[in-house]
């Protein structure tokens, strides 16, 4: 009998481990489709605005949460759409509150003359196809200050501005390999090129 409630107790928790595995690799799904909705409405904007992405550090779009508002102002998100990550808690405060911004998003960057820039829609196969555009908050190791972070267990989703969405565990998925959270100064601001790449949360600023 002991030896019987010893495999069963086994058993179960293999089926839990199972299950909670299962849970998140549903989560990063779930989040991944979320992103490739955001890129349709990327699309979209950019269709209408020249080629240009939302570009933040603007007093219309000031921070990097502002962008999701800039799409919908421009009727580029489904009605209801949620721009934060199903796994996030704050996904759960979206039904009773106005929808929270989950998701990070490109700062810019400085031109030569320390102008700010925007991102433009890349040439299909250009690249810039592989340049992160949007992501989920960083996990706690790759987290540049204190603030909310990732809410899967298992790694990050970066959208690429190519469409596709990556994940991964480590924040050097920049098109140099660099930080996606940080300039190659070390700060949560504008890249310094347009090849440094930054993914700003809600309420950073360029």
């Amino acid at each position: 009998m002991i030896v019987a409630c010893g495999i069963a107790l086994f058993a179960g928790g293999l089926i839990f481990s199972a299950v909670g595995k299962l849970r998140a690799q549903n989560q990063v799904l779930v989040c991944q489709s979320n992103l490739h909705t955001l890129h349709t409405g990327l699309s979209g904007y950019a269709d209408t605005h020249g080629g240009r992405y939302p570009q933040v550090g603007t007093e219309t779009n000031p921070t990097a949460d502002s962008f999701v508002a800039a799409l919908a102002d421009a009727g580029q998100v489904p009605p209801g759409f949620r721009a934060c990550c199903p796994a996030d808690p704050a996904a759960t405060l979206a039904s009773k509150t106005a929808t929270p911004v989950g998701y990070t998003y490109s700062l810019g960057y400085r031109t030569p003359g320390g102008g700010l820039q925007g991102f433009h829609r890349p040439t299909a196969g250009g690249e810039h196809d592989l340049v992160p555009i949007s992501a989920d908050y960083p996990t706690a190791t790759a987290a540049p200050a204190a603030g909310p972070l990732c809410p899967h267990s298992v790694g990050m989703n970066v959208l690429l501005a190519g469409g596709n969405v990556r994940h991964t565990a480590s924040p050097l998925v920049g098109p140099k390999g660099d930080d996606i959270y940080r300039n190659i100064y070390g700060q949560v601001a504008a890249g310094a090129n347009q090849d440094d790449v930054v993914l700003g949360r809600p309420g950073d600023r360029p």
